[in-house]
């Protein structure tokens, strides 16, 4: 899996002109994860890269103390929320090629227990996340959902 220190190494080991295989075997990532990093690596774009996994690692430990039921403190919805818009800063939503936007935006605040639901059930209704946007108001995030066209589901 690539963390933060495999990306390093994986750099590192790029820059001192080992081959991608030599990679994998010395941090254990795989092949397509070798790829992902050289092309930040020839673009010399790895600060992003390097935001994004640490952000992976924030959801990854919110995710597991929501399943797990224990919830978290008030303030750490607007802190997630900060280091969201701090790695993907505000752009628009765009639809992509043969998607049908479905009834409205999703808007959540604070993850209580009817947004969770709210989610259970646009994802039972079978529809796709497809946008991530933030509202004028602060710790407010917009989820956009689509539903697949007929036979594409």
């Amino acid at each position: 899996m690539l963390t933060t220190a495999t990306l390093e190494k994986t750099l590192s080991l790029l820059d001192e002109g080992y081959t991608f295989a030599s990679i994998t075997e010395q941090t254990g990532i795989t092949l397509e994860d070798v790829e992902a990093v050289y092309v930040v690596w020839f673009t010399g774009t790895s600060e992003q890269l390097f935001r994004e996994l640490q952000l992976a690692g924030v959801l990854e430990v919110a995710a597991a103390r929501l399943r797990s039921g224990q919830g978290w403190d008030e303030g750490t919805t607007g802190d997630v929320l900060r280091e969201i818009q701090h790695v993907y800063p505000r752009r628009p939503i765009a639809l992509t090629t043969g998607d049908i936007p479905v009834r409205t935006d999703v808007f959540i605040h604070g993850l209580g227990p009817h947004t969770l639901e709210a989610l259970r059930q646009a994802v039972g209704q079978g529809l796709t996340l497809c946008g991530l946007d933030f509202a004028d108001v602060d710790s407010i995030v917009v989820l956009r959902f689509t539903r697949p066209r007929a036979g594409e589901a």
